[in-house]
């Protein structure tokens, strides 16, 4: 339909504006379909509340099409989640053990305790261990490794920029056919439950 029936929060069709190599970007952590029919694209940021919102309908999305391959990108761009940046390193030091999904998980669902301290790097190392990395590694690579961690945060956070990405949670569907692109979890609610744009 046209533009009269649209809803706030109704993704959009970015087809033409976004190059989907950009959205999907090179070698980033990805859950679901290993040939997938459908891309669903996540640009999130570890201290974003709507982010941590979001993680259910994901899930949800994936149960429902098992056809579907999910990636995550970072983009920690409010400057008031002071923590997001090393929360996403930490995820990113748990991915060079294989644990990236555990990490991702744990810090969404203890946002509220991590996110509280003054410092952040006992929770995350909490969660670090409780996700199944080997402590003395993990710590090692958050310590020695930080600037080639940051670096791919801060590649992820160019693609954001790219893609228009100006809040988080953003997604991108692909399906062969289109880009949508839809904010937040009510956005990406409308693409779970809204045939049209699975065609």
């Amino acid at each position: 339909g046209g533009p009269s029936n649209a809803r706030k929060g109704d993704p959009n069709d970015v087809t033409k504006l976004v190059e989907t190599q950009l959205i999907i970007g090179q070698g980033r952590p990805e859950r679901g379909a290993a040939s997938p029919k459908y891309t669903l694209v996540m640009f999130g940021d570890y201290e974003c509340a709507s982010c941590g919102a979001a993680q259910s309908i994901v899930a949800e999305v994936l149960k429902t099409h098992p056809d579907v391959r999910f990636i995550f990108r970072h983009a920690t761009m409010s400057t008031d989640h002071q923590f997001a940046r090393i929360a996403s390193r930490a995820a990113e030091a748990a991915r060079l053990q294989g644990k990236f999904w555990e990490v991702h998980d744990l810090l969404y669902a203890n946002q509220e305790e991590w996110t509280r301290d003054t410092d952040p790097r006992m929770g995350l190392m909490a969660i670090a261990e409780a996700a199944g990395c080997e402590r003395k590694q993990f710590r090692s690579d958050m310590e020695t490794r930080d600037t080639e961690l940051d670096a791919i945060v801060t590649a992820d956070q160019d693609a954001a920029f790219s893609c228009s990405v100006t809040s988080t949670p953003s997604f991108f569907l692909i399906t062969g056919q289109r880009t949508w692109a839809a904010i937040g979890p009510v956005g990406l609610k409308r693409l779970r439950d809204d045939p049209k744009y699975w065609e």
